[in-house]
């Protein structure tokens, strides 16, 4: 009998428990709990916000990358309050908040989501020398982190939710444009070299005034010095005035270079170019093309 009490009183505290968790659950999704309660279940019980379908592929969108992200714009948003609160002569510019604020967050989750698959599916990764490079190019770690105390955030979740992010979009940017991704542009700048080679001979001039995203760098000369001749602007040096190079790939794009003259200025060779510059598919473009082609379905 005893046993049997002990039993029941265990059983009932078991249902008491999990009809506890069930609530609770249940007010996460109603919004009903702080943000940090919420997102300790959500992080337990890897609680879903919604999903991404694409015929059979689907991409999970969690609670807890909108909550995370969430808490740290409302102290970003809490610091610069605070700010102009104690000095009225600084200016703040308009924060988001209500529906602005709510679509913000589902745009940064969902893009994540996709980043994170592409890099996963293509063996992208981020290397300790990506993030020293940005160390670098932002002044340095200390410098970097005496700038974020100013944010009203943590390094840790600057590091995660800005900087990773950050460098994850350039990897797999990169990779989408390496990879003949950018359908577009690829066609863009294919068009005009054909235009160029073709046997009806127009000129550079004709073809860079229809194709070129940059008219000014299509139509002025540009003066470059032999020495600097390396990486992209290399064809160049291959060219005989009048003539265009290959379709070189930019990081933002492609280009045609045409040489218009070379000259002698002391011991130093400079070389007149033009460039027939097509801009390649920013992310954010690469992202809406995906968009356009799945279900985004909200649960959260």
């Amino acid at each position: 009998m005893k046993n049997k009490k002990k039993i029941i009183f265990w059983t009932l505290l078991l249902l008491a428990f999990i009809l506890s968790q069930w609530l609770s659950v249940k007010l996460v999704y109603a919004r009903k709990l702080p943000d940090n309660a919420a997102l300790v279940l959500a992080k337990i019980y890897r609680l879903k916000a919604g999903y991404m379908e694409n015929g059979n592929d689907r991409l999970n969108l969690y609670i807890k990358d909108y909550i995370e992200n969430k808490v740290f714009i409302d102290q970003f948003v809490g610091q610069q309050l605070e700010k102009q609160a104690a000095d009225p002569t600084i200016f703040v510019d308009e924060l988001p908040k209500g529906q602005e604020l709510d679509d913000l967050l589902w745009h940064k989750i969902s893009k994540d989501a996709w980043l994170r698959k592409i890099s996963k599916d293509n063996d992208i990764a981020i290397t300790q020398k990506d993030i020293e490079d940005y160390f670098e190019s932002a002044g340095g770690l200390e410098s970097l982190k005496n700038d974020i105390k100013e944010y009203g955030v943590s390094f840790d979740q600057y590091k995660k939710l800005v900087i990773d992010s950050f460098i994850l979009e350039m990897k797999v940017h990169q990779y989408l444009l390496e990879n003949y991704r950018d359908t577009r542009g690829v066609a863009r700048i294919q068009e005009a070299y054909t235009l160029l080679e073709g046997a009806e001979g127009r000129n550079f001039d004709e073809v860079a005034l229809s194709y070129s995203d940059d008219l000014p760098y299509a139509q002025e000369v540009s003066w470059i010095e032999d020495s600097e001749l390396v990486d992209f602007f290399e064809p160049i040096r291959e060219l005989e005035p009048g003539e265009f190079s290959k379709v070189v790939q930019l990081p933002i794009g492609y280009i045609i270079w045409h040489l218009d003259s070379v000259r002698q200025e002391g011991e130093q060779k400079l070389w007149g170019v033009k460039g027939l510059f097509v801009a390649a598919q920013g992310i954010e473009d690469f992202f809406e093309a995906y968009l356009n082609q799945a279900k985004l379905q909200r649960i959260y």
